[in-house]
């Protein structure tokens, strides 16, 4: 006879919504290691992926694929990353509420930066990417206020355009082009700064960067039937695109 003393038993009732959304989030803290590190230097100007530092020529397209992406916090120490709180972007998200519950709120104990004292923990962003014509897979990660800025822009460019026209971007994904813009820092020593750039292009069903036998991804990425849209249009009112160039 089996012994079955150890094997857990079902429960009966259904998992309530709040605690499916706390073991997403214990999953999601053991790490994802979907496709190649993608990286961008605000030094070059430049795209690399993966530990060899492989170039990604600018104008490359990848597509974005937001619905999985993580934002949140993370913290570097000596150059090294040492800690990181980066949770789904689901209704419930609320960054201030979780850098608070992260410690370390009092500025007179921050350590000095670049830019002066600066707040240990740095807003992040990580978000998974595919190359269709390749199938390389990527994982673009940032900390930095341009990159995280960067997907901040596409992020809302996507909500507005998902709300503005569902009948042609149900179940779609963005492909977004890989750009660069740079500055002239204030500090002479700094020289040019680039920051990534993330151009919204195109629209692809979310289903052409689905891999067959990955179950995970049978909801997100389910066959729309909706044709491919031609281009990345925006839908919003002509007030609407005036007021975010304005607030950019």
């Amino acid at each position: 006879m089996t012994d079955t003393t150890n094997v857990p038993v079902p429960l009966a009732q259904t998992t309530p919504p709040a605690q499916l959304t706390a073991l997403e989030r214990y999953g999601r803290s053991g790490g994802d290691v979907y496709g190649d590190l993608l990286r961008f230097s605000g030094k070059s100007g430049g795209w690399v992926s993966g530990a060899q530092a492989v170039e990604i020529p600018i104008g490359t397209q990848l597509v974005a694929i937001i619905p999985e992406m993580l934002a949140g916090y993370v913290k570097w120490s000596n150059g090294e990353l040492v800690e990181q709180a980066l949770v789904p972007v689901t209704e419930t998200y609320d960054p201030k509420a979780l850098r608070a519950s992260l410690g370390e709120t009092d500025p007179s104990r921050w350590p000095q930066g670049e830019n002066g004292v600066e707040d240990p923990w740095k807003e992040a962003a990580y978000l998974p990417m595919k190359d269709l014509k390749t199938g390389a897979k990527y994982r673009y990660s940032t900390s930095s206020v341009g990159g995280t800025r960067a997907v901040k822009r596409l992020v809302a460019t996507y909500a507005w355009q998902m709300r503005a026209a569902p009948e042609t971007t149900a179940n779609h994904l963005p492909v977004v082009e890989l750009g660069a813009r740079d500055y002239k820092h204030p500090d002479r020593k700094r020289g040019t700064i680039f920051n990534p750039v993330l151009t919204g292009v195109d629209w692809v069903p979310a289903s052409a960067v689905a891999d067959k036998g990955d179950d995970r991804q049978g909801v997100m990425f389910a066959p729309s039937g909706e044709p491919t849209q031609p281009v990345f249009e925006d839908h919003r009112s002509e007030k609407a695109k005036k007021r975010r160039k304005t607030s950019l």
